[in-house]
C-alpha cells in the first residue's frame, strides 16, 4: 500500500510539473502572439502606467494626466520588468508572463501548505495531500486564466492565500502578529481595493467571544490588524485624495450602477456555482454542470460532517487555525458577491471579481481529501490528474490560437493597432474608447471611455461630450472596436470615416473652413 502511494505522488508530481511547463511556455510564443489570450484587454491598461513610470513619465496612460484607474500593487510590481527590459514591450511582455507563473506557483504551493497541515497522519498520507491540493490548483483551467489575464488577480489570490496561511501558523496572541497580518491585509487591499472587505471581516470576527480571552484582548487585536492593514495601504487612499478628491479609483467609479436587475442577480449565482468546483465552461457545458452539481450535493455534505466530526474529537492547532480563517473568509466572500451584485453592472467580469471563490473551493476540496481513506484520496488524485491534462491540452490549444474568441486573434492588436499604426503620424494624438492594447503598444492614446481619463468620466453622459473634448485637446482621430460616439452621424460633425479593419473604425476630423 505504501509503494502505491508513493507511486501515486510521483505520478501527480509529473502532472504539476508538466503543467507548470506548458503554463510558461505562454512566454516564449512569438511577438505577435504574446499579446493574446490569456492576456485581456484590461491587463493592457496597467501595464501602460507601468512602462510610463518606468520611463520617468509619471503615473499616467497617456504621458500627459494623471490617473488612478488602476490596482496598484501589481502595476508597480511590473515596473521592474520594464526597467530591465528598457521598456521594450514585447520583452515586457514575455517578463510579465514569467511574474504571473511566479504567482501561480506560489499561491498553488501556500494554499497545498495549507490543506497538508492540516492532515494527522503520517508524513506520506501529508505528502499525498500535499500533492494532490497543489495539482488541483495549479491544474484547473480557471485559476490558470486568473492568474494569466495580465492583471492583478493573481496577486490577489497570493495575498489572501498567504494571510490563510499566516493565520494558521502564527497564533495572534501577541502584539506583533496581529500587526504582521494585518501588513499582509493591507498588501492585498493594494493589490485589490475590495480586499477592505476582507480586512473588516478579519478584524471584525477577533470580537467574538473566545475561551480564556479577555474583551480588551480581542479589541486591541481586531485594532491592531486594522490599523496596520490601513497604515499599508494609506499611500494609495492618500493618492487617490489629493490628485482626485475620491477614495475611489475610477476604473471602480466607471463600473458602478445603482439599479439591482435580476440578470445581474442570475449571473452572479450562476458563477458562484461555476466555481464551487471550478471546470472551465467547455462546448461540454452540460456535462460540467452536472458534474459541479454531483460535487456540490455530495461535497458539502461531506465538509459538514467532517466539519462536526472534528469538533467532537481535538483538532490539531493547524487544523483549527485554518478553519477558523476559512469562516473570515466566507464572511468576505458572501459580501463580496453581493457588493458586486448591487454595485457593479459589469456583469462579464464577475467571472475575475469572484475569483477568491477559487481559493475556498480548493481548500474544501483539500479538506474532504485530508479525512478520505486511501481509496478516495487516490479517486481525488484521478480527478487532479484529469483536470491538469486538460489544461494542458488547452495551452496547446491557445499556442494554435483557437481558444479565444474570433478565430483566437486579438481584435485589439491586429485590427485597431494595425489600423492607428498604418494610417495615424506617430506624433499624433488618437482618442479611444476601448484603448488598453492601443494605448500599451503606441504612445499619444487618449482613453475615452473614462476607464483612465476622469475628464472623460465627467463627459461620458454628457451630449456631444466627448466630441467637443476632442476639439478642445486638438485631438483629430478616434479609433475604436466599432463606430463609437459617432455613429452615422459622424460627418455632421466634421468627422470623416478614413478606414476600417474587421471591427475596428478609424475617423479623422477635419475642421470646416
Amino acid at each position: 500500500m505504501h509503494h502505491r502511494a508513493c507511486h501515486e505522488i510521483w505520478i501527480l508530481k509529473i502532472c504539476v510539473l508538466l503543467t507548470l511547463l506548458a503554463a510558461g511556455s505562454l512566454a516564449l510564443r512569438p511577438h505577435d502572439r504574446l499579446p493574446e489570450f490569456p492576456l485581456t484587454e484590461d491587463g493592457f491598461y496597467s501595464l501602460t502606467v507601468a512602462r510610463n513610470i518606468a520611463l520617468g513619465r509619471g503615473i499616467t496612460s497617456d504621458g500627459d494626466s494623471y490617473t488612478n484607474g488602476f490596482q496598484p500593487l501589481f502595476t508597480f510590481l511590473t515596473v521592474p520588468v520594464f526597467i530591465v527590459t528598457g521598456g521594450d514591450r514585447y520583452s515586457a511582455l514575455r517578463g510579465l508572463l514569467i511574474l504571473h507563473w511566479l504567482f501561480y506557483l506560489a499561491t498553488g504551493y501556500v494554499i497545498a501548505a495549507i490543506i497538508k497541515d492540516m492532515s494527522s497522519g503520517d508524513s506520506m498520507t501529508a505528502s499525498g495531500v500535499f500533492w494532490i491540493a497543489l495539482s488541483l490548483y495549479v491544474g484547473n483551467i480557471v485559476p490558470f486564466l486568473q492568474h494569466f489575464n495580465g492583471l492583478e488577480t493573481g496577486v490577489c489570490l497570493f495575498c489572501y492565500a498567504l494571510a490563510w496561511r499566516y493565520f494558521q501558523v502564527a497564533k495572534m496572541d501577541r502584539f506583533i502578529k496581529p500587526m504582521c497580518l494585518g501588513a499582509i491585509l493591507g498588501l492585498a487591499v493594494l493589490a485589490r481595493i475590495d480586499a477592505v472587505i476582507l480586512v473588516i471581516a478579519v478584524a471584525g470576527c477577533q470580537l467574538f467571544p473566545e475561551t480564556r480571552t479577555r474583551f480588551y484582548e480581542r479589541l486591541g487585536r481586531s485594532l491592531l490588524i486594522l490599523t496596520t492593514s490601513l497604515v499599508v495601504s494609506l499611500p494609495w487612499w492618500l493618492y487617490n485624495y489629493i490628485y482626485f478628491g475620491d477614495l475611489m479609483p475610477i476604473s471602480g467609479r466607471v463600473a458602478g450602477c445603482s439599479a439591482l436587475s435580476l440578470d445581474r442577480a442570475y449571473w452572479a449565482l450562476l458563477v458562484v456555482f461555476r466555481y464551487v468546483f471550478p471546470f472551465h465552461p467547455t462546448p461540454l457545458d452540460g456535462f460540467a454542470d452536472a458534474l459541479r452539481s454531483l460535487l456540490l450535493v455530495a461535497g458539502i455534505p461531506l465538509i459538514i460532517y467532517y466539519w462536526q466530526s472534528d469538533r467532537r474529537k481535538a483538532m490539531t492547532v493547524a487544523m483549527k487555525q485554518a478553519t477558523e480563517f476559512a469562516s473570515y473568509y466566507g464572511l468576505f466572500l458572501a459580501l463580496l458577491v453581493t457588493a458586486y451584485t448591487v454595485y457593479s453592472c459589469t456583469i462579464y467580469f464577475y467571472g475575475r471579481y469572484f475569483a477568491p471563490l477559487i481559493l475556498l473551493s480548493t481548500f474544501g476540496l483539500g479538506y474532504i481529501s485530508v479525512h478520505l481513506q486511501h481509496l478516495g484520496r487516490r479517486i481525488l488524485a484521478c480527478v487532479s490528474i484529469a483536470l491538469s491534462t486538460c489544461l494542458i491540452c488547452y495551452i496547446v490549444l491557445i499556442h494554435t490560437g483557437k481558444v479565444a474568441s474570433d478565430s483566437g486573434r486579438s481584435i485589439m492588436f491586429h485590427e485597431q493597432l494595425g489600423l492607428v499604426l498604418s494610417h495615424v503620424p506617430e506624433d499624433e494624438y488618437v482618442g479611444a474608447g476601448q484603448s488598453g492594447t492601443l494605448g500599451y503598444f503606441r504612445d499619444r492614446i487618449v482613453n475615452l471611455d473614462g476607464k483612465l481619463n476622469h475628464e472623460a468620466f465627467r463627459l461620458r453622459n454628457v451630449e456631444h461630450g466627448l466630441s467637443n473634448y476632442l476639439r478642445e485637446r486638438k485631438i483629430t482621430w478616434y479609433c475604436d472596436w466599432g463606430p463609437g460616439p459617432f455613429g452615422d452621424d459622424y460627418g455632421k460633425n466634421g468627422w470623416a470615416l478614413v478606414a476600417t479593419r474587421g471591427k475596428a473604425f478609424l475617423y479623422h476630423y477635419t475642421p470646416a473652413r
